[in-house]
């Protein structure tokens, strides 16, 4: 039997005492240990301990708020004390391992967002911090300084948002690009060495604001589409939780990951796109040499090889519709140099009506990407030339 009982409680008897008899002496000793200065209020274990030790009995009733009596030994559920509050073993400890879950599912997605922002070999200087095998100063830990139950709450509400369609694509860039700039997760610039006191104080009062939050939210005005979107069975809402978050780390890494980051204090690229790299390997390829070998016409077909391997390096950025059908004319365009080329320039005959054709299509198409801009014409500036005024 006593294999059966926690190591903590083999040396305590069971209490006789109902639930609430039990924590009111709990919580006065726990109170006049930390006022004499002997623990911390958040010691946790030790503190525990010393509690236990001192009323020499262990928490032990049915499980439920309706059964506080003490009941015989077989009949009931070890309690484990937390806070100054019981709580049965068995709802604990999943509900401890459901938070480490949480936890790790949350840091994982900050980590990949940073990542996805340049800046891996930070995020791996962090998480090693955090391995078993590295040491810290007695009593003092690595804290988060936006904290991880923080960013998840808030990141988790809007990945929600976005996958429901309640804000559009982008209303949710604008918002996550502020998420990022934070620097969440374990990367180093966000860790600070604290005591770890302050660490569990510190996580506490994040908690309690988190409650206020959810409490607001929860009566807060939800739009129709993320109130459908909550209908949808499980499967298929994290299915598209996880694709919204997909889309939140690609965002980040061809949209906004150079803008923000150059503001971030110590930044450091680990990796950046070469955009001279398509320039580069296009000389190195020896079908291309080869091309520039026959004069004009293989001039041209080598720039044309150029010009399709970086509207290819555009697409690997950024799949949009404008730069997937910018790429087939730039390939098009590629296979009737090629043609022109074996024909020895009597091919351009057909050709050329053919490629202004490809080209004035390629505009139109640039056109209509969001970073396209017309020039303002200053119509008062052009009358007054008109009139010979300046």
């Amino acid at each position: 039997m006593a294999t059966e009982i926690p190591l903590l409680y083999r040396s305590l008897k069971k209490t006789e005492k109902t639930k609430p008899e039990f924590k009111k002496k709990y919580n006065k000793i726990r109170q006049r240990l930390i006022s004499e200065g002997k623990f911390k209020s958040t010691d946790g274990k030790p503190l525990n301990a010393a509690i236990l030790t001192e009323m020499g009995e262990y928490p032990y009733w049915k499980r439920g708020r309706g059964n506080p009596q003490a009941v015989p030994f077989g009949e009931g559920e070890f309690h484990q004390m937390s806070g100054g509050d019981a709580r049965p073993f068995s709802v604990r400890k999943p509900s401890q391992a459901k938070a480490t879950k949480i936890r790790q599912d949350r840091l994982k997605k900050a980590n990949e967002l940073m990542t996805a922002f340049g800046l891996e070999d930070e995020v791996n200087i962090g998480k090693a911090k955090f391995d078993k095998t590295t040491k810290t100063p007695k009593g003092m830990a690595w804290d988060h300084k936006w904290e991880v139950q923080d960013f998840g709450s808030k990141y988790e509400k809007l990945i929600e948002e976005f996958a429901s369609g309640s804000i559009n694509e982008k209303q949710f860039k604008s918002l996550l690009s502020d998420h990022v700039s934070k620097s969440p997760g374990d990367i180093q610039r966000n860790l600070e060495l604290k005591p770890q006191s302050e660490n569990l104080a510190k996580e506490a009062r994040t908690r309690a604001i988190l409650k206020q939050e959810a409490l607001a939210d929860k009566y807060a005005v939800k739009d129709a589409k993320y109130t459908e979107f909550q209908k949808l069975d499980d499967v298929t809402k994290a299915s598209k939780l996880e694709e919204a978050h997909k889309q939140a780390v690609k965002f980040t890494k061809y949209d906004f990951a150079s803008q923000l980051a150059a503001e971030a204090p110590d930044y450091k690229v680990t990796k950046v796109v070469d955009k001279a790299k398509p320039v580069i390997d296009v000389f190195k390829n020896k079908g291309v040499r080869t091309a520039l070998k026959f004069g004009v016409p293989g001039v041209y077909l080598g720039f044309s090889v150029l010009n399709m391997q970086s509207k290819a390096a555009e697409l690997e950025q950024d799949d949009t519709w404008q730069n997937k059908a910018q790429y087939g004319i730039a390939g098009a365009e590629t296979a009737l140099e090629g043609f022109e080329l074996a024909t020895g320039g009597l091919g351009a005959i057909v050709t050329t009506p053919l490629q202004i054709g490809l080209t004035l299509a390629d505009q139109l198409i640039h056109q209509t990407e969001d970073s396209f801009q017309r020039s303002e014409t200053d119509w008062d500036a052009r009358r007054a030339a008109r009139r010979g005024q300046r």
